[in-house]
């Protein structure tokens, strides 16, 4: 077989030539490896952009996702993080049929490998650039949207996607049988809920769930991936529901932008707040309220941003004595920052 861009072969390829590279300047295995997981989980993500079939049929590539879980497991030992739970595939009389398909929109946030292993389906959002308009995460990933964003050039706008795009992704899971737990972003901030809730009177049926998350993002991606992962461990649907209520009522979202300017091309700010924003480094920690985004605080400078922020998050913690609290983070073109925040939030 002769090796093609886009496989195992890439995905290896280009994490150990970023761990090479981070060893000419770095002792610390640990971060080494660090280093090589975070390429190689860039790197998987962007396998559908070098073979169509992987596009097409919207998974990655299999070997590859396989080898990025062999890098986080050795990264979990080095780190002392806590394993993650093995999941067996084929038979498994132990486990039971997972008989739940999840359904969100692509503003949610997670590892595009998730999707296959936890059975997730996502329904993309239209993306206008000008006369382009492009399927989120399907014709336009994330790293090719930020570039073209800070080119200048045409300021992007969404759209729901429609019905039909819906009713075709229940009808195929109904068919393989089953129920479908459909967890959207925000009605707040999109009509996807809407457009889902069409799709599904368009059905007729009872086993499709329709759930307002009023969440997005990486808040969006934690509800779903919980609820999925509890479907595959063989929760029923009731169970799954009420968990995705719970985390509905007790998730926070909070988040930091470096500049102001995209809020205001976006309408969500004036030119003069803009202007003297980025004049005196005030960047606002927002954070989401009844569904829609809203101006926590406006702090100067981005280290006092990011105490701030790890000072917000021990608030919510300490706000919830007794309780499980499980954290995701994300972030778009600033992993820097981020990297220099996650000891805090530990």
């Amino acid at each position: 077989t002769i090796p093609i861009e886009g496989t195992i072969l890439t995905v290896v390829r280009e994490g150990v030539d970023a761990a090479y590279e981070k060893a000419r300047t770095e002792a610390d295995i640990a971060i080494i490896i660090e280093t090589l997981l975070s390429e190689c989980k860039r790197s998987l993500a962007n396998t559908p952009n070098l073979l169509p079939a992987l596009k097409a049929a919207n998974v990655v590539d299999a070997g590859a996702m396989g080898f990025v879980f062999i890098v986080e497991g050795i990264h979990r030992l080095l780190t002392g993080a806590e394993l993650p739970e093995i999941i067996l595939e084929g038979p498994n009389p132990a486990r039971p049929r997972v008989d739940q398909g999840q359904v969100t929109i692509s503003a949610a946030t997670f590892y595009g490998y998730c999707n296959e292993l936890y059975g997730i389906h996502m329904v993309p959002l239209n993306i206008h650039f000008g006369p382009e308009t492009f399927k989120d995460r399907v014709d336009l990933l994330p790293a090719a949207f930020y570039q073209k964003l800070e080119s200048g050039g045409y300021h992007p706008t969404t759209s729901q996607p429609s019905p039909s795009d819906f009713q075709t992704v229940f009808e195929k899971l109904l068919s393989e049988g089953g129920e479908i737990v459909c967890l959207m972003l925000s009605s707040k901030m999109s009509g996807t809920w809407q457009s889902a809730i069409l799709a599904k009177k368009e059905v007729l049926s009872e086993k499709i769930h329709v759930l307002d998350t009023f969440s997005t993002s990486v808040g969006l991606g934690t509800i779903v991936f919980e609820c999925a992962r509890a479907a595959r461990e063989g929760r029923s649907v009731q169970e799954v529901l009420a968990l995705a209520s719970y985390m509905i009522e007790t998730s926070c979202l909070l988040f930091v932008v470096d500049t102001l300017e995209y809020l205001r091309k976006g309408g969500r700010i004036g030119l003069a707040a803009a202007f003297i924003g980025g004049l005196l480094n005030v960047k606002p920690i927002l954070g989401l309220s009844k569904g829609l985004v809203c101006s926590l605080e406006r702090v100067r400078g981005t280290r006092n941003v990011q105490n701030r922020f790890i000072a917000l998050v021990g608030e919510y913690v300490a706000a919830h004595p007794n309780q499980e609290i499980r954290a995701a983070v994300t972030w778009a073109r600033d992993s820097e920052n981020l990297e220099a925040m996650i000891p805090g939030l530990n």
